[in-house]
């Protein structure tokens, strides 16, 4: 058999295996991703006061996923406003808690020392990963600038865990906005065993959806 005839009989074979591939293992329809294209502008909304850089950086990417669609319909249909909203109505203010110890609650944006005492005493328990000020929480303005204040404890950067009991920083923040959203304490059936939500029906939901 001369090289042409053996060159012939080898394509002829790969095409035959070729086609029993095909038959025996059709090809995977392609599946396509649609990525929610974002507003990067909003962050132009949203001031961080009192963080590192590299904090910084890493609350942006965490909160990414609070200006998508599914996030924006999970707290519009438990009647709160969507970080969205917030953001473009009012402003937000993402602060680490230290000030509270350092600033009077004036240069705080608050409205009342009772306010700043309150969340510091709170972080003080050591329990809380943040806490947020809305700007009217039972009909009483807290904020002076008509912005929610939401105030970030270090172990909010710990990442989720069993032992520490800690959160992710994503779902950290998801919790906060939903406080800032309009939202006050609904606690669970264990009480200070649990978080201040633990109780809101749409909570999972909403913390599913803005991740």
């Amino acid at each position: 058999m001369n090289t042409r005839s053996l060159l012939i009989s080898f394509c002829c074979v790969t095409l035959a295996v070729t086609l029993i591939g095909l038959r025996l293992f059709p090809s995977r329809t392609n599946t396509v991703f649609i990525v929610e294209p974002i507003d990067f502008w909003v962050f132009d909304q949203i001031i961080f006061k009192s963080f590192s850089k590299r904090k910084t950086a890493v609350m942006r990417d965490a909160l990414l996923p609070k200006f998508t669609r599914p996030c924006r319909e999970a707290f519009e249909r438990a009647g709160l406003r969507s970080p969205s909203q917030m953001a473009w109505e009012s402003g937000i203010v993402i602060q680490y808690f230290g000030d509270l110890y350092d600033m009077e609650a004036e240069e705080l944006g608050l409205m009342y020392n009772e306010t700043r005492d309150s969340y510091k005493w709170e972080f003080g328990t050591g329990l809380a990963q943040a806490g947020t000020v809305p700007h009217v929480l039972y009909g009483v303005v807290l904020t002076t600038d008509g912005r929610p204040h939401i105030f970030i404890h270090d172990s909010a950067f710990f990442g989720e865990s069993f032992w520490l009991g800690t959160s992710s920083l994503s779902d950290v923040l998801t919790h906060e906005l939903i406080h800032a959203g309009g939202q006050p304490p609904i606690p669970g059936w264990f009480g200070p065993f649990q978080h201040d939500l633990a109780g809101f029906e749409q909570y999972d939901e909403i913390i599913e959806a803005c991740r």
